[in-house]
């Protein structure tokens, strides 16, 4: 791993072409919050950006609003910042009770060039018991795979460096892994004329990218 800090700006636009589809799993609840998805955004000019969130509730949010859940308000920010042409916004059983069905995702194989992981598997492996942490960690990078396009990417923010268990599933599975150091400071994202100075309520320290091999 490089000594020179990124930040997440700088690390998009290096992995990201105007053309790709790119998924981001698991946002929080409020854009601010994780500011990935709109960091991502005004990167693809040609491309479109799909928001997954599972159907659970958030953290600290005691009610979700009609069939979007949280996602309502992405919509709502994105419609008003960007028109929301590029942008599809789907709910689904990700965060699953059952191990077996844990991190499933409703899209067809080989539709992404890209997905953003801000913390989000990081977080459901945390959460889940320890008999069934290995199931859940090798459903969620198998399910990554198979949505990805050949030679696609998995962006993983980290807040924890060393995560065995996430590298050895991750070359288990037919990927190759970069490790890169994170700035936690703020970060400017372009809007239209505007500007952003974006800073994640969970600050990641570490960007893994592990680029599937076939």
């Amino acid at each position: 791993m490089r000594n020179k800090k990124i930040n997440t700006m700088e690390l998009l636009k290096e992995h990201l072409k105007s053309h790709h589809n790119v998924l981001v799993v698991g946002p929080s609840e409020y854009p601010a919050l994780d500011p990935t998805a709109l960091a991502i955004v005004p990167l693809l000019k040609k491309g479109r950006l799909t928001i997954f969130d599972y159907k659970a509730p958030s953290i600290g949010v005691k009610k979700r609003t009609g069939e979007l859940g949280d996602l309502h308000i992405y919509k709502k920010f994105f419609k008003k910042i960007w028109r929301g042409k590029n942008v599809n916004y789907v709910l689904g059983e990700f965060f699953s009770k059952t191990p077996k069905t844990v991190g499933a995702l409703p899209f067809r194989n080989n539709t992404f060039n890209t997905i953003a992981d801000h913390y989000t598997s990081e977080w459901i492996v945390a959460k889940t018991p320890m008999k069934d942490k290995k199931q859940t960690l090798r459903n969620i990078v198998s399910e990554y795979r198979r949505v990805l396009k050949p030679r696609g990417k998995i962006i993983l923010f980290l807040r924890i460096y060393k995560k065995p268990n996430f590298e050895r599933e991750l070359l288990k599975q037919g990927f190759s892994i970069e490790k890169k150091l994170i700035n936690e400071e703020k970060y400017t994202i372009p809007m239209g004329e505007r500007k952003l100075n974006a800073k994640p309520y969970y600050p990641a320290r570490y960007a893994w990218i592990a680029k599937k091999r076939k």
